[in-house]
């Protein structure tokens, strides 16, 4: 990245995106009630979910990390041939991954839609996020160590 102290600022912006992520799930998950999906809940809450799904998928660091910095790093090495099958390759590759969750998750949901998994998806989730808040944050740490030194 061109200027070190955005990339500081999107760092830091992603891990405060995730510790108030985090804490929704974990509040949500040791909560005494747990609001089960129906079909009016998600009527109503289209464009929330709609907001959700959007943030999480560009708001997230990991995003612009994997895709530019790693990928773009490993292809930008490979002569031009290679460099399109690589290419071809990461979008296959996503386009399976993504279509495989979607398949997967149509099959777990009748499965998924109790209270109890509701608890331990969001209890998982929170502390996933924690976790990656963490990693970003001490990396974030170490960025600034370096800039300031």
């Amino acid at each position: 990245m061109q200027s070190p102290w955005l990339l500081a600022l999107v760092t830091w912006g992603g891990v405060a995106f995730l510790l108030w992520y985090g804490w929704g799930a974990l509040r949500t998950a040791m909560s005494n009630s747990i609001e089960l999906a129906s079909a009016e809940v998600l009527k109503q809450g289209r464009w929330r979910i709609v907001a959700t799904m959007l943030a999480v998928t560009w708001l997230n660091p990991h995003v612009y990390l994997d895709t530019f910095v790693v990928l773009g790093s490993l292809g930008g090495q490979l002569a031009e041939e290679p460099k399109r099958w690589f290419a071809l390759g990461t979008v296959s590759a996503s386009v399976i991954w993504f279509f495989g969750l979607a398949i997967l998750a149509a099959w777990l949901a009748p499965r998924l839609r109790t209270a109890k998994a509701q608890r331990i998806i969001n209890g998982v989730v929170g502390l996933v996020m924690w976790f990656i808040a963490l990693q970003l944050a001490w990396d974030g740490v170490q960025h600034l160590h370096t800039l300031l030194s």
